[in-house]
């Protein structure tokens, strides 16, 4: 008969061979057993070496039941005497013997408790600088010896590396520096150069930062405009201002407590939450923080008895904003300085800012009076000069201040095609704009028929005048500054080809592009009413086409009144609200505006567990069908929460348009989960059954 061992029992087992961190060892049953030395302290001597040898009979304690079994003993525990092989027992036989309790703290971190380690450990926090002694050493890390008391271990991915690159090595005994990385568990430590160097990325994360803020928001502002309206979520709020969160743009907006409301608002706090949706007018940007400004009351008309914040109360609310991000943040484009000359290199100047020692930079031209005639540099470094800030970002751009006053556009266009050229934009730039991709920018040159414009986010586009659709009849038509929006045609190492969007998009349709690859959800349109008859109108499309508006995608009158059919001829705004494979839908602004608040609030907001349903098929797989539910999308109907399913049988599905009504059985934020009713009682049978109160 087998004898079956489990953990807690105490065997007789008999040593097979020793090693230097454990002992192999023979159980009854004829299986092997492994005995760890830091759980098997009582067979060692004081220097910590075996006292037992091979084929010595010992009682272990069954530890855990593995491939070998683990077995340990306890302090008191010592080598039983060897007993003959006629008069060995069965485990059943003899019984278990309690040899003591094993530490099981001892036993996860594999280390013997010491007496000089039982007074307490001194509380580390992550970030101290410690001193302490190498007390071994491992292939994966080393133990210290703290000097304020306690042993931490530094992984050998965190030790100092050595002029090869390779984990310095330390020697047992050693004196080191250290820092305490976490705390989590037991201490783990870090090299010294390793920390130091975490500390000074704290120190320059808020200049990161800066960098990380000031990319999105140029790019914001190269494709939108001041005065543009917003539909957007309140992220957080404070008592002065109110951070808001635009859905499609992956932005943050800052409103100040003065611009919230027409009425006086005390605290932003009494007015709005986190999570409310709410209208918000672009109306500038902040320099000096790099954010982005808004207004939710310019959103509304302003009325007769609007509340106006004085100017002694904004500047206190705009001096206790404690958002400052650097040193380089507390300039603005206009602002005039002065600088101390350098040193020169290619192109460029080099200046140091006074007061603060920040550095700026210009173009050679940009400052004619130190230049001979020939374009070279005649003043010498330390020379003081006036300028203005013409450019902020991770270098201030200088410009003297005549040049700034005379020909500021010229003098944008150039310090905007550096920006745009700098490696790290075209990098941005080259894994974004792909073929056929819809692009901003803004023109910084005009060489002839060429036009040259700094793109959004990163790198130069170039397009001919003679290929637009609307060719311009003169420089006049076309500015330094202007905003245009173009298609990427195809890309080089200069920057990238462009095609005017209206052209590209008549050429795709003649060359029998699907409807897509032209119109977007979301597009606004301008067009005229070609046909109304009865529910139904059609409104020509910018690129060609009609779009179809019905009247219950067109919101009633202001007074309430029902809503009305344009007629033949009449101009009309609309959005585009699908794009189908044959026809695009349209709908009326303030049908957009309520489909986009409606679209921007979870499942939950809708439903609750137990709800009935009525819905409408869409399609049906062999895991369930996908049902249209009203207000909020798309549901899905498992097959197994259908009336008589059955494991491994096909169940006939409902067809494609029929109505089924339906139970909530949960509710995601990806969408609702349905059942049947007879199903769903099942369910709430089987919850009553198992609640505690049965």
């Amino acid at each position: 008969m087998a004898i079956v061992l489990s953990v807690g029992d105490v065997v007789d087992c008999v040593v097979r061979k020793v090693q230097a961190n454990g002992l192999s060892v023979s159980l009854p049953n004829g299986r092997f057993g492994y005995v760890p030395k830091y759980c098997a302290q009582s067979l060692c001597d004081a220097d910590g070496d075996f006292v037992v040898k091979e084929g010595d009979a010992v009682s272990l304690t069954i530890q855990e039941i593995g491939q070998p079994i683990r077995l340990g003993d306890g302090e008191a525990s010592a080598p039983a005497p060897a007993p003959a092989p006629a008069q060995r027992v069965s485990v059943a036989a003899s019984g278990p013997k309690v040899v003591g309790k094993i530490d099981l703290v001892q036993v996860r971190t594999r280390r013997r408790v010491t007496p000089a380690e039982e007074s307490p450990v001194p509380e580390y926090k992550v970030g101290e600088v410690l001193e302490g002694t190498v007390s071994r050493v491992q292939d994966n890390g080393a133990y210290i010896m703290l000097r304020r008391g306690g042993q931490g271990f530094i992984p050998s991915y965190l030790m100092d590396k050595d002029s090869y690159g390779q984990p310095r090595r330390y020697r047992r005994g050693e004196r080191v520096v250290v820092g305490v990385a976490s705390t989590k568990g037991y201490i783990r430590l870090c090299g010294e150069d390793k920390f130091r160097k975490r500390e000074r990325y704290e120190e320059f994360k808020p200049i990161i930062s800066t960098a990380l803020r000031y990319f999105p928001m140029m790019a914001f502002l190269a494709e939108h405009k001041l005065g543009d309206l917003f539909l957007a979520t309140v992220a957080d709020v404070s008592d002065d201002k109110i951070i808001i969160s635009l859905p499609n743009t992956k932005t943050e907006g800052l409103v100040w407590r003065d611009e919230a409301s027409w009425k006086r608002v005390d605290s932003a706090m009494d007015v709005f939450a986190p999570g409310d949706t709410v209208d918000a007018v672009l109306i500038g940007h902040d320099m000096a923080h790099y954010r982005l400004l808004f207004s939710i009351r310019q959103a509304t008309p302003r009325p007769d008895d609007a509340w106006e914040m004085s100017d002694e109360e904004k500047q206190r609310m705009h001096d206790a904003d404690t958002d400052s991000l650097s040193a380089a943040a507390t300039y603005k484009v206009g602002d005039v300085v002065r600088a101390t000359l350098t040193h020169e290199r290619d192109y460029y100047l080099y200046f140091t800012m006074a007061g603060n020692g920040i550095q700026g930079y210009a173009f050679k031209e940009m400052f004619p009076q130190l230049l001979d005639s020939s374009g070279r540099l005649m003043a010498k470094p330390g020379k003081d000069v006036q300028a203005v800030v013409v450019q902020v970002g991770g270098r201030i751009g200088l410009c003297d201040e005549r040049i700034w006053q005379t020909r500021r556009d010229e003098v944008d266009a150039v310090f905007l095609t550096e920006f745009a050229q700098q490696p790290i934009m075209k990098t941005v730039a080259a894994k974004i704009y792909r073929h056929g991709a819809e692009v901003t920018g803004t023109v910084t040159d005009l060489d002839g028929d060429r036009v040259v414009v700094a793109l959004s986010k990163g790198g130069l586009g170039f397009m001919k005048k003679s290929e637009m659709l609307v060719a311009p009849e003169g420089d006049d038509k076309l500015k330094l500054g202007d905003k245009i929006s173009a298609t990427v045609v195809r890309s080089s190492k200069q920057g990238f080809e462009l095609c005017d969007s209206a052209r590209h998009a008549l050429q795709k349709l003649r060359l029998g592009s699907p409807l897509s690859d032209v119109y977007h959800v979301g597009d606004f349109i301008h067009g005229v009413v070609v046909r109304s008859e009865g529910e139904t109108a059609l409104v020509t499309l910018p690129h060609g086409g009609n779009g179809v508006l019905q009247l219950s995608h067109i919101s009633p009158g202001i007074d309430g009144s029902e809503p009305a059919m344009p007629s033949e001829g009449q101009e009309f705004d609309a959005v585009i609200i699908n794009v189908g494979r044959q026809r695009i839908t349209l709908c009326d602004m303030e049908k957009w505006k309520a489909h986009q608040e409606r679209n921007a609030k979870r499942p939950e907001d809708y439903f609750n567990v137990g709800d009935k349903l009525t819905a409408k098929v869409l399609y049906a797989t062999k895991a369930g069908v996908y049902v249209q539910i009203p207000t909020a999308g798309k549901g899905f109907w498992p097959v197994y929460n259908m009336l008589g399913y059955v494991e491994g049988k096909s169940k006939p599905m409902p067809r494609r348009g029929a109505t089924v009504t339906t139970i909530v059985q949960k509710v995601t934020d990806k969408g609702v989960i349905l059942c049947d009713e007879t199903y769903y009682a099942q369910l709430q049978e089987e919850k009553e059954t198992n609640s505690p109160a049965q």
